[in-house]
Formats: structure tokens, sequence, C-alpha cells
């Protein structure tokens, strides 16, 4: 690729890392509709965490459904280092491509039964998968493609990144039922289906497994005790892959809970992020695995970087999307009131989840404050009618303190 080249496409990049939600969506669908896209996932790479959540259709591409069960394995050239269990993502153009190759005419009926189809529909993902997966696993060629040297990676990476690909795709139809219930825990019973064959199989295969579900686990912890369970019988190494997979779980997640919820998130994506931080915590925390003293001092911190999150992530809903839309002149409209109303919802469910990592007076004193406001903006706008600040009021601190504050008549609750 030419400096200049390289130059547009970091540029490129720069300029969505600051695009808005509709900005950014059209450029991905133009992206998506690539016949090559080797340069343009360059670019897409600096606001992939901004993509995540956000639920933008995405095509499935022989691809894209040939590694959607190493989703949460895949990082980009500048965090993959030799010896990890992930898998850089500049190598699945050629994985991708070599598979297709390999299965000839069958592959050929898979990638032409994507077209028209979304990488979100779970259930075509596995009908396909249960064909593509299996297969793939036992297609890749020992040595590396000729077009290996596109990747930039070494001809000796090629093995290692082999064998994880492989172990993914082995298992893969178990794995994806595990990885799409990952919101709900996965409940233990379908965590240890999916871990039982990557377990007996060997150490590598364990160790893809588990750190996949983790990945995408509401509750890490419950994950790592059934593959607990599973290695009893499996080996010293299994059990060395699990607790090494929960100790760089819990090191993420507190990287994660530190980091802080885009300025741009909506009311539910914002209420999403808090709830999953506090069942984390709360996971984690109540796990007789992590009982040694430097992993509750990791715990300790997760739980502070959470919290801080929970308030940082309250108080920029309440100013942005209640107390700013109140004091405006138009807040009594009925569009108006029906998106403050969702806020105030919203807010709630929030402080429900954050008063569960600590500071329930923070949260308690800023909806009184908050309620207080709405009451006193009726009084001041004449499109705020009384009848909806107190609606208003009564989601925020609920139907006592809310009528109290409307009989008083003041901007202050007694």
């Amino acid at each position: 690729m030419t400096t200049t080249r390289l130059t547009a496409l970091r540029l490129l990049g720069g300029a969505l890392a600051e695009a808005s939600p509709d900005q950014l969506s059209r450029v991905v669908s133009v992206i998506d509709a690539l016949p090559d896209r080797a340069e343009a996932d360059q670019v897409l790479e600096r606001v992939r965490t901004r993509l995540r959540g956000r639920g933008l259709p995405r095509p499935l591409r022989f691809a894209r459904l040939l590694f959607a069960p190493l989703d949460g394995l895949i990082v980009s050239a500048q965090a993959w280092r030799p010896g990890n269990v992930a898998v850089p993502r500049q190598a699945i153009p050629v994985l991708a491509r070599a598979v297709r190759l390999a299965l000839g005419e069958a592959g050929a009926e898979i990638e032409a039964e994507c077209a028209g189809r979304r990488r979100e529909d779970a259930a075509v993902v596995l009908a396909l998968g249960r064909r593509l997966w299996p297969a793939a696993a036992g297609c890749l060629p020992e040595a590396p493609p000729q077009s290996w040297p596109e990747t930039g990676l070494c001809r000796a990476d090629y093995a290692p990144i082999r064998a994880r690909c492989g172990a993914a795709w082995r298992h893969g139809p178990g794995l994806w039922l595990a990885l799409q219930a990952g919101p709900e825990g996965p409940p233990h019973a379908l965590a240890r289906e999916a871990l039982s064959g990557p377990v007996a199989e060997d150490a590598l295969a364990a160790e893809v497994a588990l750190r996949l579900l983790l990945a995408v686990a509401a509750r890490p912890a419950g994950v790592a005790a059934a593959a607990l369970e599973l290695a009893t019988d499996a080996g010293h190494s299994v059990i060395q892959v699990v607790q090494r997979a929960l100790d760089d779980t819990l090191a993420a997640a507190v990287i994660q809970a530190e980091a802080p919820v885009p300025a741009d998130a909506g009311e539910q994506a914002t209420l999403a992020a808090a709830q999953a931080a506090c069942t984390l915590v709360e996971d984690l925390e109540s796990s007789p695995l992590l009982r040694s003293p430097p992993r509750q001092e990791k715990l300790l911190a997760l739980r502070r970087a959470a919290d801080a999150s929970c308030r940082a992530s309250f108080s920029r809903l309440l100013s942005a999307r209640l107390l700013e839309p109140i004091a405006s002149p138009g807040a009594g409209e009925a569009a108006a009131m029906e998106e403050t109303e969702k806020a105030a919802r919203a807010l709630r469910r929030i402080e429900a989840s954050g008063r569960r990592l600590g500071g329930a007076e923070l949260y308690d004193a800023a909806l009184r404050s908050a309620a207080e406001a709405v009451m006193a903006a009726a009084g001041q706008h004449s499109t705020l009618a009384r009848v909806d600040a107190l609606r208003l009021a009564e989601i925020l601190v609920g139907s006592d303190a809310a009528e109290r504050l409307g009989n008083a008549g003041l901007p202050r609750l007694h």
C-alpha cells in the first residue's frame, strides 16, 4: 500500500471516530458492499468499539459466517501477539479463501445461500454453520496458503492460528448455542454441554472454547465453574487453562468498567451497560474461584470502576436527557414528553443497578433534585403541564413523594 493511500485511510479512520451514529451506519453499509474490504477493515478498526451493541445490520458473507463462532477471539493487528489465543483480523480473508477453495462446490453452495441474509440472524447462522464449520475444521492446509504473506504475519504464526480456528469450528454448533445465550449467563447446563467436547479433546480446544464463552458471558464465573467440573477428569493442564482464562477475564473486566459509555449512547445502551456491570460484579464476587488476595484486590478495583461508571452514566443521562429537555420551551410537547419519560424510566433502572454497587444516598439525592426541577419547570413553561410534571416526578421519586411535592407547590421536597 502506498504511503499516500495509507495516510488517506488513517485520516478517514480519524474522521469516522468523530462521526455521528447515522454517518457511521452509512459508511459501514458502503464498506460492507465492497467486494474486497481488506483495506476498508483498517478504516473500521478505530470505531469497532462504537459499532458493538448498536445493532447495525451486517450482510452475511462467507468469511463472516465462517468466523462467527470465533468472534470473541478476533483482535486487531496491533493487539495480536504471537502465543496468545487470539486470531488476528488480518488473517481472516486469507483463511476464508483457503477454506472456500478447499470445500469446492459445497463451499460455493454455502456462499450462495449467504446472499441476502444477515449476520444478526442467529438461526440462519447456525443452520449454515452446521454445514460449514465442521467441514472447515479439517480442510485448512497444513502449510500456509500462498497468499499468507498478505497478512503480514510470519509463516510460523500460521500453525497455531490454524489450530485455534480448527478447534472452534469442530465444536462450532454447540458453542454457537451457548454464545447466543451469553447474556443470560449462559445457563450452567448449556455452558457445560458446549465445553464438554473441547475439554475432552485437549487443553488447546478447552482454552479456545472457554475464552469464547467468557468473552460474551454475563456471568463468567459460572462458565469457569462449569469448565472446572469437566476438567476434573481432564488433567492439570485444563485446570490451569481455566484459572488463566478467569484471571484474564477479571483483568479485562476492570479495563472495560473503567472505559466510559460513549457520549452518544442512548438510554437503552446506557441502561444495558449499567445492568451488565452490576451483574458481572455480583457474579465474580460470589464465586469461590476468586478468593485469593490478588483476585480480591482486582475484584475491589472492578467494583469501584463499575460504581464510578454507573454514576457517571446516570449523571450524563440525567443532565442530557431529562434536565436539559424539561428546561426547554417545548418541554410539554407530546414527542418531547415521550422521550423525557423514557429517560426517567431508564434513570430509575440505572439507579436500581447502581445502588447495588454503592452510593445509594447520592442516587436518592439526585432523583429528588431532578423531581424538584421538573415541578419548578412546570411553573416556568406554559407547554409543560402540571399533570405531566407530576407524572415525571412520580417516575423519578415514587407516587407518595411526587404527591407531597405537588401539594407543597414548592421547589423542594419536605
